[in-house]
């Protein structure tokens, strides 16, 4: 159902990592009416293939989709209603598909979740991933990723987690807090973390590491960047790989400063 994935694209388009959009929005345009039926007749005949929208901005991370075919006009009484899921919690996570599962985030009284639906909207399984969030805009924040049958995701409070796809069962969680001595601002931790190669990056701006690389299938530290000064702030953006000639990248940006680090060491 390739359709869902161009759904994401524009929506991802419009929200970005500066505009929040409330859980009820997104379940309304996104999980509740942007899987739709909108296919050209032309196309009844065409196999359709697997949407992958694996992580926050889609698998190339620049919000554009390479599918094609779209209807140039939609019908005057607009898509066919195809089903509709509301038992999301509360919160701004966007919603990412792969293997044939849609992966999102919600916030359920005390407790922050990871939900999995399959492409027909049934629940397949939900996970807690830690506290939620109560402070400034209560909510979850980040867009789960999935990489090689794993889905990862890291709460507000810098829980991250690595979840098995297919089940729900938790694989590994680091508290970057802990860890990292992790440090966030009003809006809490709101970065969507890059599964790359064999690692996780994140970036917790703490006082043992601004950018750490962890693991994937173990959650294990793999290296860290010098830590970040004490007058820094973390915001809410999220890193982006990036191909520096010979190197690849990842870039962040913090409150008061701006690091770009290099994904091997």
């Amino acid at each position: 159902m390739r359709l869902i994935n161009r759904v994401v694209a524009r929506f991802d388009s419009r929200s970005g990592c500066r505009r929040l959009i409330s859980r009820r929005t997104l379940l309304t345009r996104v999980l509740l009416c942007s899987v739709l039926s909108w296919l050209a007749p032309a196309n009844a005949g065409l196999k359709e293939q697997p949407a992958s929208w694996p992580y926050f901005h889609g698998p190339n991370r620049d919000n554009i989709s390479t599918d094609t075919d779209l209807l140039k006009k939609w019908p005057a009484e607009g898509p066919k209603l195809l089903w509709r899921f509301s038992g999301c919690g509360h919160g701004y996570s966007g919603v990412s598909i792969a293997d044939g599962m849609i992966f999102t985030a919600g916030d359920f009284g005390h407790v922050e979740k990871v939900i999995a639906l399959d492409m027909a909207g049934r629940l397949l399984w939900e996970a807690p991933n830690g506290k939620s969030w109560n402070g400034p805009h209560p909510g979850s924040r980040t867009t789960p990723a999935y990489s090689d049958g794993v889905v990862y995701q890291m709460n507000p409070t810098g829980r991250l987690a690595a979840y098995e796809a297919r089940s729900g069962k938790e694989l590994w969680a680091v508290d970057l807090q802990e860890r990292f001595g992790a440090k966030f601002g009003i809006w809490a931790m709101a970065e969507n973390v890059i599964v790359e190669g064999d690692n996780v990056y994140c970036v917790p701006g703490g006082s043992k590491a601004l950018v750490a690389a962890l693991d994937k299938k173990t959650g294990k530290t793999v290296w860290t960047t010098a830590t970040a000064a004490s007058s820094t702030r973390m915001g809410t953006s999220t890193a982006a790989p990036a191909d520096w000639g010979a190197k690849v990248s990842s870039a962040s940006t913090c409150a008061q400063a701006k690091s770009a680090t290099s994904t091997k060491s």
